[in-house]
């Protein structure tokens, strides 16, 4: 029986369980996908190397600290220097990142065109990086970021400044497809908090990288602003996961009939 888990903060509202489930049903595989909560950095590591598991999925606040804790990488990890998916090969681990695959699936899935937009990160945390990197590598467009930590914000726009990336300017009149990179978490105070400096009368799209629907989304829709999801790309990387550890044997997984069971749950 082969052992998969998913690590992070937070973990029991995620959906990865029912999609690799689903996905270990219909091809008839003997695994399991559980999650663990991990509270502390020294418990995280100790969990890499002491425990038994054939592969992980990393999730909020642990990429970075994966990146940190392991040796050997995948080439999706170069630039981006976030892990969120580990392999485990004998006595190696194997670092991998994919979320830049599952967002860029999703922009695509959605038919969303981000070529020559103004686009609008809000947050600091890993995924907002990978986001800057993946639009950086793969669109033509005005990128800014904002958030609630000035200094992390500056050092932000010093290392991705070769993509175009500027810190976010309110009095700018322009138009901005706005990407939630904040975590899902946030309270209704703090919700309220950002909402009050985001140019929701300049907004064409609001794209949250968060599939539940948090205290910032419902304040979002009451604006009457479009608003898509992220199950896409949760089910892509859950997609791109499974033929990591499996050496490319989901090829033929349907993405159309796992969002369908998600959306019978």
């Amino acid at each position: 029986m082969k052992k998969f888990y998913l690590l992070g903060n937070n973990t029991k509202y995620s959906l990865s369980p029912k999609i690799f489930q689903y996905i270990f049903k219909e091809k008839n595989i003997a695994a399991t996908y559980q999650t663990v909560e991990i509270l502390k950095n020294g418990i995280f590591k100790n969990y890499l190397y002491n425990e038994t598991f054939d592969g992980l999925n990393i999730t909020i606040p642990y990429k970075e600290l994966a990146y940190q804790s392991i040796n050997k990488f995948d080439q999706s990890v170069k630039g981006i220097e976030l892990v969120n998916c580990i392999k485990r090969e004998k006595s190696s681990l194997i670092g991998y990142n994919t979320d830049y695959y599952g967002f860029l699936k999703m922009l695509e899935a959605q038919k969303i065109i981000l070529h020559s937009k103004n686009i609008l990160i809000v947050g600091t945390g890993a995924i907002s990086k990978t986001v800057i990197c993946t639009i950086g590598e793969n669109y033509t467009c005005n990128l800014y970021i904002c958030g609630r930590n000035n200094n992390k914000i500056n050092d932000i726009v010093d290392k991705y400044r070769k993509y175009n990336l500027n810190k976010f300017n309110q009095s700018l009149e322009q138009n901005y497809i706005i990407i939630n990179c904040t975590p899902a978490n946030i309270d209704i105070v703090n919700a309220k908090n950002i909402l009050s400096y985001l140019p929701l009368l300049q907004t064409d799209l609001f794209i949250d990288l968060n599939y539940i629907e948090t205290e910032l989304i419902k304040l979002i829709k009451k604006n009457k602003i479009s608003v898509i999801m992220s199950i896409d790309m949760l089910i892509y990387q859950a997609i791109k996961s499974f033929n990591i550890w499996f050496n490319n044997a989901g090829k033929q997984i349907n993405f159309n009939q796992i969002k369908q069971h998600l959306s019978n749950k």
